[in-house]
């Protein structure tokens, strides 16, 4: 296989048919879409909208979109702890291919309270998935016939169109350990956040087992969230995040740093401060791309923005703009 056609279709089979999992670059502002155990680990209402565009350069990119909703029950007890949980509805596709994912997953989570600032989590999801592919959209290297290619030579393929839906089970495990900041009337912040989450550790097939699809393996994740409280004049935190992915034999990785200013759900302390706040990030996913990453808050509303750059190549093919990402943040 020659050209773009070749290069998106390889990028579509790796991270389509052998299942490697969409990475959103807002997964910061919401942590349950990497680690069940995120869900509601504070009082209150989170609604979360991410739509991503990846691989914009080569024609039928992929696209996902995920929606999520948590909720954390009760009120902090220094004795005890409280449930947390969350709905969280994801959309992939990519148009060379026809292939169409969807994936909703119902996370419980417990919060216990191991210190009077720190919280550890439980957290298990079970997940419906359906998948579905078309390949007679491909191009394949059979009826390719040493000069062009030719659609009506066979694809040598066992793929069907015929949808795949499995049941899966998540879990994961983290800690946190918050703040309170009297600038912001006390209000309890994220200092820091760790935890290891497993995707698909176990499956069962509902149907389509045969249909030449494989199935796609475990995803385990290791994530870490650290905010630094300054007295700069343009910011008043300083934030890092990595997190890290392993996949089958595919690993990934990235990290961030960056820095801003914090609302707290606009508590104001008078009728002079402001309930606007920023972010600000930029970073580097292992060999794939730089990225940044901005959002604003405007009292319970963040509304955020990501752009990714490809790293330095002489495969025009692959260099360039690499994902652009969308995110809506609501709290209540």
């Amino acid at each position: 296989m020659k050209g773009p056609s070749c290069v998106a279709l390889l990028i579509v089979l790796n991270c389509a048919l052998h299942a490697q999992d969409p990475d959103p670059f807002f997964t910061t502002l919401a942590p349950e879409m990497l680690d069940p155990s995120r869900a509601g680990p504070l009082p209150g209402v989170t609604a979360t909208l991410i739509s991503r565009e990846q691989w914009m350069q080569l024609p039928g990119s992929f696209r996902t979109d995920v929606l999520s909703a948590t909720m954390g029950t009760g009120v902090r007890d220094d004795r005890h702890g409280h449930w947390g949980g969350g709905l969280i509805m994801r959309h992939d596709r990519s148009g060379d291919l026809g292939w169409q994912g969807l994936r909703a997953s119902l996370a419980t989570a417990y919060h216990l309270r191991t210190s009077r600032n720190g919280t550890l989590s439980f957290g298990m999801s079970p997940a419906l998935e359906r998948t579905q592919s078309d390949p007679r959209n491909g191009r394949w290297a059979s009826q390719y016939d040493g000069t062009g290619y030719d659609p009506s030579l066979p694809s040598g393929e066992r793929y069907t169109n015929a949808p795949s839906s499995t049941i899966a089970m998540d879990a994961g495990i983290s800690y946190m350990l918050v703040a309170k900041d009297k600038r912001y009337g006390a209000e309890l912040y994220p200092r820091l956040v760790a935890g290891l989450s497993g995707t698909r550790l176990a499956v069962a097939h509902l149907s389509g087992a045969g249909n030449g699809i494989p199935s796609a393996p475990p995803r385990y994740t290791a994530h870490v969230a650290l905010t630094l409280p300054t007295h700069a004049q343009l910011f008043d935190r300083v934030y890092f995040e990595s997190v890290a992915h392993t996949m089958g034999p595919h690993t990934t990785a990235r990290t961030s740093l960056g820095v801003g200013h914090a609302t707290y759900q606009a508590k104001r302390l008078s009728e002079q401060d402001q309930p606007l706040g920023y972010r600000m990030d930029i970073g580097w996913r292992w060999m794939d791309a730089f990225f940044v990453r901005g959002h604003i808050t405007w009292g319970p509303l963040d509304l955020g923005l990501s752009y990714g750059w490809s790293l330095p190549s002489s495969d025009q093919q692959v260099a360039g703009p690499r994902s652009v990402e969308l995110c809506l943040r609501a709290r209540l």
